[in-house]
């Protein structure tokens, strides 16, 4: 009987993911460590969702052994552990935002906020917008310092089409790079155009920005086309962000033995990890849980990794794999291969064993077995005697 994957995290994308698996008739075990998963989680895995879903809250991962297809993991829920077998893993977490108020020298006030505190704000007003913005002036800071991501960009867009939609209001964007890459972002990116939005692109020298004694940010610039020199003091200076992994996900990531890039998002810039892969056979990851994406990203990240659950990790774009196999005969157990393989794909026990559909076929543990007791796929090993793996 296939065991049923585990998703891991709380929010939009553990909410898609988990439908889609929910979708194809997959019993789905959900483990999010907030308290609150977001109201999309909750009618799934509700007395009256989705059947088959299992939502545990305020549930963290401890501890995982085993490979593809059998991952026995430990799930926490106020200090109570609890086993689990599942057939494979799904990393969905949310990434943790950082507003960039120490880089521009602000601090956050009623008057200077950072992108999400900005963003609630929207939605919280949505019952008088009109009276909360009205004749206000909104100046968005985005990549001044470090350059900003497609993501950030969008959300600045969206907010700015959303308040210049509630009439006489006033916006404007400050950016070191206008990140229009992303799908749609250039049809966005006009759209606020026309609707009176003010941008300000920066190649050279950067604004001058300081904050008063009123609380409110004032912004000296030179513009880079037309030479004049403009002073700002906005009503709301919203203050751009950063995408960074939560600390949880690096709890993960150690407990799961993945890679990381150098921001330590739990995936590694290498071709083989497209787009929802780890070093791991059975362990996806997707969402924000990767790197900083929009909605679309997040739904199509969702969408590969509930095919991937249910794909042949090795027929996938036409490869086969030649696994490593084990001559038991040979073997002495020195683990140096247990200790050396980066997929997890080889198991401890009476006798070390390879889980072919864990193994990638690298070649590290053939190449530094002292025993040469390791080949990869059907036939010798090392040219030796033919190989007769304990399987």
């Amino acid at each position: 009987m296939t065991l049923r994957p585990l998703v891991v995290g709380s929010g939009d994308c553990a909410a898609r993911v988990t439908k889609l698996l929910a979708a194809r008739g997959a019993a789905v075990l959900v483990a999010g460590a907030d308290e609150d998963p977001g109201k999309d989680l909750m009618d799934l895995g509700g007395g009256s969702g989705t059947a088959g879903v299992e939502l545990l809250v305020s549930t963290r991962l401890v501890f995982c052994s085993g490979s593809v297809g059998n991952f026995e993991v430990l799930l926490e829920t106020n200090h109570k552990k609890v086993r689990h077998n599942v057939g494979s893993i799904i990393i969905a977490e949310n990434c943790r935002r950082r507003a960039n108020f120490d880089r521009y020298g602000l601090h956050p006030t009623t008057r200077v906020c950072s992108l999400s505190d900005f963003t609630k704000r929207i939605e919280g007003s949505r019952d008088q917008p009109a009276a909360v913005f009205e004749d206000k002036s909104v100046l968005f800071l985005d990549g001044l310092i470090e350059d900003g991501t497609p993501f950030i960009f969008e959300e600045i867009l969206r907010n700015a089409l959303a308040v210049q939609a509630l009439g006489n209001v006033h916006t404007a964007v400050l950016a070191g790079n206008l990140k229009v890459a992303g799908d749609g972002l250039e049809v966005l990116y006009r759209r606020a155009r026309q609707s009176g939005t003010l941008f300000f692109n920066f190649t050279g020298a950067l604004p001058l920005i300081r904050q008063g004694d009123d609380t409110g940010a004032t912004v000296t610039f030179a513009d880079e086309t037309t030479g004049h020199t403009y002073s700002l003091t906005p009503d709301i200076t919203v203050v751009d962000e950063r995408c960074l992994p939560s600390e949880y996900e690096k709890h993960l990531g150690t407990v799961l033995d993945l890679h990381t890039d150098q921001l330590g998002f739990l995936q590694t810039e290498n071709v083989h990890r497209c787009t929802v892969f780890t070093n791991r056979t059975g362990i996806l990851v997707c969402g924000s849980a990767r790197g900083a994406m929009g909605v679309g990203h997040i739904a199509a990240d969702a969408a590969e990794a509930a095919i991937a659950v249910f794909a042949d990790r090795h027929s996938q774009g036409g490869l086969a794999y030649p696994t490593a196999r084990i001559d038991s005969g040979r073997c002495i157990k020195c683990l140096t291969c247990y200790r050396l393989c980066p997929h997890r794909s080889i198991q401890e026990g009476a006798a070390m064993v390879v889980n072919p559909d864990a193994c990638e076929g690298c070649g590290i543990c053939a190449a530094e077995c002292p025993r040469e007791a390791i080949g990869l796929g059907e036939g010798t090993v090392c040219g030796q005697s033919p190989i007769h793996s304990e399987e």
